[in-house]
């Protein structure tokens, strides 16, 4: 169903699969002079979306947070619409993820309706989306259309910083894992060690063994006990998985069944760093 665009009338658009913080909040927008409407998934979002360029997205992180942050990064490679994001007080890596690949401003739980409203009115004086009305409506009824089938923004998505895809990456000496889409992934000195070692011979399959021979001179002689045994580089690559899959990350890794673990895609930065400080 077509909803009508009123002149003059920015649209808010809250998307969230918590119907009561979603009432409230799209209340609290309606009093201070937005359209105010909710959307139950990103299908809906966009064909709103698209029906009026000048919008913003308020999306609820504080449960799916690596499903929004994937949706913020595909957002922003079909409009310059505002984007406000609701996250979790204690995920603070997700905010900042959030920030870096496109959205406009976060909040944390709970949410006080009147300042969301204020926070809102701030962005809509920085809105301005460049793109003609005419290409804005035809990518986002293009991108409803087909959101099944659109390239997975975690893997595909340009760089949201620079707006190119630039690769991966390892920074802060080693310390932090960047991804193409400008989400970071903190690593302890295990997980450091084991992806220096795998950036050092990409597309190429290594062995546990290989792998523990490796990590032992780049990890130094720190507190953490993950490469002890080869059985534990699993449970090592499992935890990696499950903090990655927090700020939206798919790491560039795939288990070779009998033969051990390969790095697909390239990254750069590990030429730079050397052993672990004692």
């Amino acid at each position: 169903m077509m909803v009508d665009v009123q002149p003059g009338l920015l649209r808010a658009i809250v998307l969230s699969d918590d119907t009561e913080m979603q009432g409230r909040l799209l209340h609290a927008l309606a009093l201070h002079g937005f359209q105010a409407l909710p959307a139950s998934a990103p299908a809906e979002l966009y064909r709103l979306t698209g029906q009026s360029p000048q919008s913003i997205c308020v999306l609820d992180a504080s449960r799916h947070d690596g499903q929004v942050l994937a949706l913020i990064a595909q957002l922003r490679r079909v409009c310059s619409i505002g984007i406000v994001v609701i996250v979790d007080p204690t995920h603070f890596e997700v905010r900042v993820n959030a920030l870096l690949i496109g959205a406009d401003a976060c909040l944390a739980t709970p949410v006080e309706p009147r300042e969301l409203a204020a926070l809102m009115l701030g962005v809509s004086r920085r809105l301005s989306c460049t793109r003609a009305p005419e290409f804005v409506t035809e990518a986002w009824r293009t991108t409803s259309a087909g959101l099944e089938a659109m390239p997975n923004p975690v893997h595909e998505a340009e760089s949201a910083a620079a707006g190119q895809r630039s690769g991966w990456a390892l920074i802060e000496s080693g310390w932090v894992l960047v991804s193409p889409e400008a989400l970071r992934l903190e690593l302890s000195r295990s997980e450091r060690a084991l992806m220096l070692a795998m950036a050092e011979r990409h597309d190429t399959v290594m062995s546990r063994e290989v792998l523990l021979a490796m990590m032992d001179g780049k990890s130094g002689d720190g507190d953490d006990n993950d490469a002890c045994s080869a059985h534990r580089i699993s449970m090592l690559l499992s935890r990696m998985r499950k903090k990655a899959r927090k700020v939206g990350m798919r790491l560039p890794i795939r288990v070779v069944r009998g033969q051990g673990y390969e790095l697909i895609e390239e990254i750069t930065g590990h030429e730079r760093q050397g052993r672990s400080p004692e």
